[in-house]
Order: structure tokens, then sequence, then C-alpha cells
């Protein structure tokens, strides 16, 4: 996000100078005003594009979650630790998820504790799901971790119902937009 902001003050600067350079070439008020609708462009231009992003990105973590933890129960049942078996499935594909969660991985191996790891990469989804996941899972983690695999075994089920759910709506939307056309 940071990022984002620094592109859109460099833009809205670019568009005020430009309108001060050009009023003071033509030595008109009206280039000022100009300048500044430049600037607003180009700062809601980079704004709505920072927020389509982070959409996607929610949208693609939360596509991916239900098979990820579904993966993390059946390593971890088969006696994997947690950071051997989230190494393993970061490895797995070339997804945004992945990525984030490989770079969980890389800020574990750079001496960050395990759980803030996962809360990092929880909040750099932009998903109240993978979030709620990473919330639960470090808090079985703190408890001792005693009770991780079956944890995870309930958590898969449920990520699973949420994402059944989340298809049959969408589902239900596309009947809905398509029941117009039929009509017709």
């Amino acid at each position: 996000a940071g990022i984002v902001w620094a592109e859109t003050l460099t833009f809205v600067h670019l568009g005020l100078t430009l309108g001060f350079v050009l009023a003071a070439l033509t030595q008109s008020g009206l280039m000022v005003i100009i300048g500044i609708a430049i600037a607003v462009v180009f700062g809601f231009y980079a704004i709505n594009r920072m927020n389509e992003q982070l959409k996607t990105r929610e949208q693609e973590c939360n596509a991916e979650l239900p098979e990820i933890v579904s993966s993390m129960a059946l390593l971890m049942n088969a006696g994997m630790t947690l950071r051997d078996a989230w190494n393993c499935i970061a490895k797995g594909r070339e997804n945004t998820i992945y990525l984030l969660m490989r770079q969980a991985c890389v800020d574990m191996e750079n001496g960050m504790s395990e759980i803030d790891a996962i809360h990092k990469f929880g909040r750099m989804s932009n998903s109240a799901e993978v979030r709620k996941f990473t919330s639960a899972l470090a808090q079985s983690m703190e408890r001792g971790g005693a009770e991780l695999t079956g944890f995870l075994g309930r958590q898969s089920v449920e990520i699973w119902a949420l994402k059944k759910q989340s298809m049959l709506q969408k589902g239900e939307e596309a009947a809905s937009k398509l029941l117009a056309p039929t009509a017709m």
C-alpha cells in the first residue's frame, strides 16, 4: 500500500507541476485548473487500480485456501511439522497465495517466529477467511500444538463448506444474469 501511495503522490505532483508550467508558459490561470484536474484524475486512477488488485488478491486467496488447509492437514497427519508442511505447500504452485506463503517461509528463515510470519501472511492476503484461519492456527500453536492436526481437519471441513456456499451463490448470480437474455 505504501508503494501505491507513493505512486499516487508522484502522479498528483506531476499533474500539478504540468499545470503550473503550462500556466506560466501561457500566462493563463485556466492551465492551473487543468493541472489540478489532471492530478485528481491520476490520483483516482492509482487508488482504483490498487483497490482492484487487492480485490483480485482476496478472491485468489479465498479460492485456493481450502486446498491449502486440506494439504496441510494431510501432511501434518503424515508426521510433518507445521514449518515443513508450510514450506512444502508453498513450493507447490505459482498462485498469489503460494507466493505469500513463500514470503512467510523467507520471514521464518530470517528469524521471524512462525506465529508472526503466519499473522503477516494473513494480513498480506487481504482476505477475511485467510486472516481468520491464520489467527486460529496461531492460537492453536500458542496452546502447544498438540491438537493441531485435529484443528486443521476441522478447519478443512469448514472452509470447504464456505467455498461450496460461495460457489452456489455465484451460480445463482450467473443464473439470474442469464434470466433477462433468456426471456428476450
